[in-house]
């Protein structure tokens, strides 16, 4: 017995991917047991509150073996273009929601699609939650608001730049122009630019007070970066970082030359 579990915007999705990777072709139903786990919900009309859809398919070995023999044309060719133009008129007439949902795959450069592609990662993360979109300096950013979304952000932000980070990725897929997304919880990204050039400031007065360099703890390079810009128009202190990824630290010194440019 062979059994895949697959996920999809509909049944009809999650059914067809489940059945590629068990090598059936479509159209073959001899045993091929399909149980749905989760119908999942298309959401309102803006996307929000989508839910995959998710099966389970079970094939045979012994079942296989015949199925396979039978077709032999259809197990070497797995998707001629004619068949594939044929089938799409049944699953129309089944769900019409199939073929938008497809369609909507299709819609790479729809400017909704990074907001809609993180709302359903929070929804099959079993958060609540929403997304405010804006666009700010060229940049597409997406505020995430909700109760209790600490689990978003981690330690310093490590979880959110995890999440930045695979978001950009599934958005710039097979995409010629890459789309920058900024991607915040509540405004924490605000919160915490101030709180580190609050801590910069203070680093480089202990640093002149005493008289010898300064290292603060190890932080990511976005962090690093505005450690660096906040004292980059001090006269007195110089910064630069050291240490390899992910204990890399910047460190903060007094000028040797009294802070004479």
């Amino acid at each position: 017995m062979k059994t895949v579990e697959e996920f999809g915007r509909t049944v009809a999705e999650a059914r067809a991917k489940a059945l590629k990777a068990l090598g059936v072709p479509e159209g073959i139903e001899e045993g091929v047991e399909v149980e749905v786990l989760d119908e999942g919900s298309p959401g309102n009309a803006t996307g929000w509150g989508r839910k995959f859809a998710r099966v389970k398919v079970t094939l045979s070995k012994e079942d296989a073996v015949p199925v396979k023999a039978e077709k032999p044309a259809r197990a070497e060719k797995p998707a001629p273009a004619p068949a594939a133009k044929k089938a799409e008129p049944e699953v129309e007439d089944e769900d019409d929601d199939d073929l938008d949902d497809e369609d909507l795959d299709d819609e790479d450069l729809d400017e909704d699609a990074p907001a809609d592609i993180l709302e359903d990662i929070l929804d099959l993360m079993h958060l609540q939650a929403s997304v405010e979109e804006d666009e700010i300096d060229s940049q597409l950013y997406l505020n995430i608001v909700g109760p209790d979304l600490g689990i978003l952000i981690g330690k310093h932000g490590q979880t959110l730049e995890a999440l930045q980070f695979i978001l950009n990725l599934i958005v710039n897929h097979n995409q010629e122009e890459r789309v920058r997304v900024i991607v915040d919880v509540g405004g924490y990204r605000e919160r915490r630019e101030r709180t580190l050039k609050e801590l910069a400031q203070r680093m480089a007065r202990r640093a002149l007070d005493e008289g010898c360099n300064v290292t603060l703890e190890p932080m990511m390079a976005n962090e690093r970066r505005l450690i660096h810009l906040a004292l980059a128009d001090d006269p007195r202190v110089e910064t630069f970082s050291q240490g390899e990824e992910p204990m890399r630290k910047v460190i903060i010194a007094p000028r040797k030359d009294g802070g004479r440019r």
